[in-house]
Order: C-alpha cells, then sequence, then structure tokens
C-alpha cells in the first residue's frame, strides 16, 4: 500500500487507516525501528508481556540448598546494630 507523507511540524508522518491498526492491535504507541533503508514499525508491548506464560512452559529449576538459604535470612542478621565496620 502506498501511503503519503504528510507535513507534522518539523516532521513528517502517514496517516494509518483504523482497519489496518485493528489488524495489528496497536492502541496508543507503536515500537519503531530503522533497519538499512526501512523502517519497521511494530506493536507497543508491556514491560514483561508474555513471561507469565513462559514461566508456566518453561518453570525455573529448583533452588540449590545456598540459594533457599539466602532467602530464608532475616534482614537483621545480614545488618546487626552492635557490628561496626
Amino acid at each position: 500500500m502506498q501511503v503519503k507523507l504528510i507535513t507534522i511540524g518539523n516532521s513528517k508522518g502517514i496517516r494509518i487507516p483504523k482497519p489496518i491498526l485493528q489488524q495489528v492491535g496497536w492502541e496508543d504507541s507503536a515500537e519503531l525501528e530503522v533497519r538499512g533503508d526501512s523502517i519497521i514499525l511494530r506493536p507497543s508491548r508491556p514491560p514483561r508481556a508474555g513471561w507469565e506464560d513462559a514461566f508456566r512452559k518453561h518453570p525455573p529449576a529448583p533452588l540449590s540448598e545456598e540459594e533457599q538459604a539466602w532467602l530464608e535470612v532475616e534482614e537483621d542478621d545480614l545488618w546487626k546494630q552492635d557490628e561496626t565496620w
């Protein structure tokens, strides 16, 4: 599809028809990337989108005894008031 560049202040832009925006699921923002002589636009996704499904498919390995011990340490045990540096 050929589109016309329009002037927007000191910049140029294009109008993207609503059906196309709906087809790709764009809402308020997009990711823009320049690759060679091409401009690539893709829908923005929230940070960590899809992580929950990925963790469900590939759960993390069980913690080692040492890692588990660190999780169980109380903050007071790490920084005792009577210690001097």
